[in-house]
């Protein structure tokens, strides 16, 4: 609560709505106080808010999950894209709160639980309270964690790890099948959140634990206890595949026709470690803001800001000391050895080693993925988790042993944590040294300006030492300690991230405009093509209606922005426009830079420019600001549906044709012609449409390369397009199997308390 109270208070929204002022139609307001650039973070408004937004008007006003979204890229599949996250069991936050006001209150709830569910695995590891309290802070305000709030899907994916890694260890040690059913629920549940990366290492984390489950009970079980492990797996993840089938089925068919597929080459494999963490980057583990950071004054100097959130690896001070402490001390404890494997190889995979070969090569889906970074969510996890062990054994253990033998392994402690943490640091050091001297760049100049940041690495790092240096000594009672260990963890991570999330007021979210406002008066069912000729990565674009304003305004749009949209749209604009589409920035975007007269008839009424266009076929109808709005005068009255001749037919219909109705998931035609035609309805084909004349279903095929078209005979006859994918049918059904499943181990956890 604390930690979001700039997000929570009433009128304001954990968002970065103040990049919209740099942008058309909204730059009538921009003031110099321009935040710095960071693309990833302008993810929160321009994918996430209206995805929420388009989720909220469809649930609450037409009572229907959206299967698709009629907004972007002339129509493209909603559900499929994961992260709009659509069925996730938390995402009914912004069905029952206006979208703006969800995000702070989602963040809120996901930090708490994933603090929570970390305090309760470290305790069921045995753990203490205290140990496990250092666990769950560290972790809910590491990096990882803080860094992506305003893309809310990566947290709310690793929110639920650790009650993963929880259940599984209940459903071993104690109940077998049961608790293996609701480990997979919980799996299940995080792959719904909507982050399929993040969800894999989830379910990398969720493999390995079982294994080391299986191999630590084989000297007393043999055999037994490696089988045991694979068959509660292989429950485990069947019940997550059927909790998650609804969303999978879908997002694995678009992912076969999405623009993002890619095979695994030897050049794929080198483009894809080069969004590796580079190792001059592991001096943040220590300073974190050793190259800045773009919410502060002097913003970030690492390359695109961006860098900040992928490269972030940050845990604290006192939980790194912790965190040594554990690997040395406790690592003979149940599962510290894990976790520290786990950090290892997790770092490792981070930075770009070989050891990201076989996952290139055989793990289906890794040659898609941008880069090995963000495996950096398991480090900042195991760290958190050895923190824990450290803290236990330092303030419980070892003065235990002092009180048995009269040794102060206290000391002993510091000394060696301390060397070993010096050691770290002078290596890191070292690294980044010469990682910047290999580009050039004088590691001098970088340390100097982050002088500052030094001088607050220093104050954390003697106030951790401090505070274990009096208890150590005997001078702090073990409640007392605790709490001042506590208070330096909080003090060190809100320092270093309460104040990176930018937080807007409600009304600089999308504000209405008198462009939004003569569009939403005027458009009708014309599609709107915005000319935007650039992107960039380090500075504001200043685009025109950027991709996905639209939908928040209910307007439909040629352009998109999606991590997954439909390969032969993307195809058919590059075709047309005689050029790429995406920038080169941002592959995940498809923007128009020109405007030609090639597009066909309903692919957009109107054209917005900041340029006069003297284009043939186009009539200016208006200006608003900068903006130039045009009509295609080619287009009858906006229409986006037209009749053509039937298939071998060389005389033209007699005809007319105009949509009746439309909902989130269907549209319904109205077609009048004197002859066999057949309906074009100019918004994307994709398979799972089907169309139903006067209620009898024909077949949906291509039409201009793009479009949807069914074919109809004389008369007046209506045509009913609806979305009904057989996927997320089948995804269905499949999800009430495992809810039925999760239910019968649920009743038998029930009788098992009973009895």
């Amino acid at each position: 609560m604390v930690f979001l109270y700039p997000a929570l208070r009433p009128g304001y929204a954990l968002l970065p709505a103040r990049y919209l002022s740099a942008m058309s139609p909204w730059n009538a307001s921009h003031s110099a106080t321009q935040p710095q650039w960071n693309p990833l973070m302008w993810d929160g408004i321009a994918q996430f808010y209206p995805w929420r937004v388009h989720l909220h008007r469809s649930v609450v006003d037409e009572g229907m999950i959206p299967l698709w979204n009629p907004y972007q890229f002339c129509g493209t599949p909603f559900l499929a894209n994961a992260q709009t996250a659509p069925l996730y069991p938390l995402n009914i936050l912004f069905i029952l709160f206006e979208p703006v006001r969800a995000f702070g209150l989602s963040a809120m709830i996901h930090l708490f639980l994933a603090g929570a569910f970390t305090f309760l695995l470290a305790r069921a590891l045995g753990v203490g309270r205290f140990g496990a309290t250092v666990s769950g802070v560290t972790f809910a305000f590491s990096a990882f964690m803080v860094l992506w709030l305003e893309l809310p899907t990566l947290v709310n994916v690793a929110t639920w790890l650790p009650l993963v890694l929880y259940l599984i260890l209940r459903a071993w040690d104690r109940t077998g099948i049961v608790h293996a059913v609701f480990a997979g629920a919980a799996l299940g549940v995080a792959i719904l959140a909507g982050h399929f990366q993040i969800a894999s290492y989830v379910a990398f984390a969720a493999a390995s634990w079982w294994v080391w489950l299986g191999v630590s009970r084989v000297r007393v079980d043999g055999a037994e206890s490696i089988t045991r492990a694979i068959k509660l797996g292989l429950v485990c993840f069947a019940v997550a595949f059927l909790v998650a089938a609804p969303q999978v089925l879908p997002t694995l068919e678009l992912a076969g026709l999405s623009h993002r597929v890619r095979e695994a080459t030897a050049a794929g494999y080198a483009s894809y470690l080069k969004n590796a963490i580079p190792l001059r980057h592991t001096m943040t583990l220590f300073v974190p803001n050793f190259y800045g950071n773009p919410s502060a004054p002097g913003g970030y100097f690492g390359g695109s800001a961006a860098n900040f959130m992928e490269y972030g690896m940050y845990v604290g001070i006192m939980p790194l000391l912790f965190a040594i402490l554990g690997a040395v001390f406790a690592l003979r404890w149940r599962a510290a050895g894990y976790f520290l494997l786990l950090a290892v190889i997790s770092f490792l995979l981070a930075v770009g080693t070989p050891f990201n070969l076989p996952f290139y090569y055989l793990v289906p889906g890794t040659s898609s993925l941008g880069g090995p970074n963000r495996v950096i969510v398991l480090f900042c996890f195991s760290i958190a988790m050895l923190a824990g062990y450290g803290a236990h054994w330092f303030s419980q253990l070892a003065l235990e042993e002092y009180r048995a033998t009269g040794r102060k392994q206290g000391w002993r402690a510091l000394a060696i944590g301390g060397a070993v943490f010096a050691i770290l640091f002078l290596a890191c050091q070292t690294i980044t040294s010469g990682g910047l001297q290999s580009l050039g760049v004088d590691p001098r100049q970088i340390v100097s300006a982050a002088l500052p940041q030094y001088v607050l690495f220093g104050v954390m790092l003697l106030g951790s030492l401090g505070v274990m240096t009096i208890y150590t000594a005997g001078q702090l009672p073990k409640g007392f300690f605790a709490f001042l260990a506590i208070s330096v963890i909080v003090a060190d991570l809100f320092t270093f991230g309460m104040g990176f999330n930018p937080v807007s007021r409600v009304e600089q979210v999308y504000p209405r405009t008198g462009l939004t406002d003569w569009l939403v008066s005027n458009a009708g069912d014309a599609r709107v093509m915005p000319i935007n000729p650039r992107w960039s990565l380090f500075e504001n674009p200043g685009a025109l209606l950027p991709p996905n304003a639209a939908t928040v305004f209910g307007l439909c749009d040629v352009q998109g922005y999606d991590s997954l949209f439909y390969r032969n749209y993307k195809q058919f604009v590059d075709r047309t426009l005689g050029t790429d589409s995406s920038p080169r920035e941002n592959g995940n975007m498809l923007l128009i830079p020109r405007y030609t007269p090639d597009w066909p008839q309903g692919m957009a009424g109107l054209v917005l420019s900041r340029e006069p266009l003297g284009a043939r076929g186009l009539e200016r109808v208006a200006r608003t600001g900068d903006v130039l709005i045009y009509r295609r005068t080619a287009f009858g009255p906006y229409r986006k549906t037209y009749l053509v001749p039937a298939d071998n037919d060389p005389i033209k219909p007699v005809y007319r044709s105009w949509v009746a109705d439309r909902s989130t998931n269907s549209v319904v035609v109205v077609a009048e012609t004197d002859r066999p035609a057949r309906v074009v309805l100019a918004d994307a084909f994709y398979p799972g449409w089907k169309a139903y004349v006067e209620g009898e279903e024909r077949p949906v095929t291509p039409a201009d390369g793009v479009f949807r078209s069914v074919a109809v005979e004389p008369g007046t006859q209506s045509v009913v397009f609806r979305y009904e994918p057989e996927s997320f049918q089948i995804g269905v059904f499949l999800g009430l199997i495992g809810l039925a499943v999760i239910a019968g181990a649920g009743g038998m956890a029930l009788a098992g308390r009973r009895a």
